[in-house]
């Protein structure tokens, strides 16, 4: 029998340019050949098993494909229904919530990638992981949206206004930027449940807080400790990190000047400068330093000496119509005192003063300068000399044709 014919030969590969724009193309597949349709995917005669890749893909195209996927299976709350039913143990993720009164930023989205990887991780390792979508609403954060807002400044202005009021308009702005939220996290891919959210004001989360924390302080985990930290005095409460950064700015800061009367002179006090008043109470003792220079001076106002740094004279005395008597007079002003009075009296005889450009010079000095002047004359009659030598010097002159000048 005559050789059967060869096989034909496979069509060409579709060009990449020309292939149709699909960003879900082996979901689709999957898809209809789930209801029993004719799957895209499915290799058939002279075709392709798989839809050929793009060189030049358009990632986020493909991002709001999948997303608007997601959205219409409701990928992400069937898969907490599934992990439910079937009874999976429960992964228990704590989640630090963001504050309620600004919009995310980089630092947002950075760590709440991470968050969605280790809880998507759970869930695919046999957990039923709870992802619910918080809001700090505690802090200060919320009460300086609103202090900014009534103009309050102090304290006294809150009680003033009452509480339950203050509260109810913090609560108003709560939610404020909610919306912006969860678009933003759900276009970055990450699954949470934005309708189940929780709040902390809720009286339920405050009460659980409380809860663990009464389990902390049963089984003796919790101390009383002493740190210094950032105060508000407007708010009369300890600040964070995080909240002293929000408004952290160089000012210049009121300084107090404290007397500290000596034990055997009571009229006598020593002066201490500072900008940490706050610290007084827990000082010890006052200390000097050694390569500075102290003065005691007596005050005519009050009557009292004062022990200062000399430094800060124009700092204390800074206001008019104070006198200053220098108790301890330094060595040498009794020198300092004659040489005023004589130039004062050279002044009044018309005597030249000893730094004035007319006073007189001794013979020694006279000669030095007269000889200079005579050698200056030498070199500029030397210099416009014709010939091949100077008869003042004797030395042989520079060649006219001699680039490098004369010295």
């Amino acid at each position: 029998p005559p050789p059967p014919p060869p096989p034909p030969p496979p069509p060409p590969p579709t060009p990449f340019a020309t292939a149709p724009p699909s960003a879900l193309q082996p979901v689709v597949a999957m898809e209809a050949k789930a209801e029993g349709k004719e799957a895209k995917g499915e290799a058939k005669e002279g075709g392709h098993t798989f839809d050929l890749v793009y060189d030049s893909p358009s990632f986020p195209d493909m991002e709001v494909a999948i997303m608007k996927e997601w959205e219409k299976k409701d990928t992400f709350r069937e898969s907490m229904r599934r992990s439910k039913a079937e009874g999976r143990p429960e992964y228990m993720f704590y989640d630090g919530p963001p504050f309620a009164t600004g919009l995310p930023h980089y630092g947002h989205i950075l760590a709440g990638t991470i968050k969605d990887i280790v809880t998507r991780y759970a869930h695919q390792t046999g957990f039923h992981v709870e992802r619910r979508f918080g809001w700090d609403c505690h802090g200060l954060p919320v009460e300086h949206e609103i202090d900014k807002k009534l103009g309050i400044k102090t304290k006294e202005d809150v009680m003033e206004m009452g509480v339950g009021r203050y509260n109810a308009e913090c609560r108003s702005i709560v939610m404020r930027y909610s919306g912006a939220w969860k678009n933003i996290i759900t276009r970055c891919g990450r699954w949470i449940d934005f309708e189940n959210d929780y709040k902390t004001l809720d009286t339920n989360f405050m009460e659980s807080v409380w809860w663990v924390f009464k389990q902390l302080y049963d089984k003796e985990l919790v101390y009383r400790g002493f740190k210094v930290m950032p105060y508000s005095t407007a708010c009369t409460t300890p600040l964070s990190n995080f909240e002293t950064a929000q408004n952290y700015q160089n000012v210049r800061d009121p300084s107090v000047v404290v007397s500290f009367p000596l034990l055997k002179d009571e009229k006598t006090h020593l002066l201490a400068w500072t900008t940490t008043p706050w610290t007084l109470p827990s000082n010890v003792a006052l200390c000097v330093n050694e390569a500075f220079t102290y003065v005691k001076v007596a005050d005519s106002k009050t009557g009292n000496n004062y022990i200062l740094a000399k430094s800060r004279l124009p700092f204390v005395y800074r206001e008019k119509g104070k006198k200053l008597e220098n108790k301890e007079a330094p060595k040498g002003k009794k020198k300092n005192k004659k040489k005023k009075k004589k130039k004062k009296r050279n002044r009044e005889n018309g005597t030249p003063r000893e730094n004035s450009t007319a006073s007189a010079v001794s013979p020694s000095t006279s000669k030095k300068r007269q000889k200079v002047s005579e050698e200056t004359d030498e070199k500029e009659s030397g210099a416009a000399a014709d010939g091949p030598e100077t008869k003042e010097s004797g030395a042989p002159r520079e060649a006219a044709d001699d680039k490098t000048p004369a010295e």
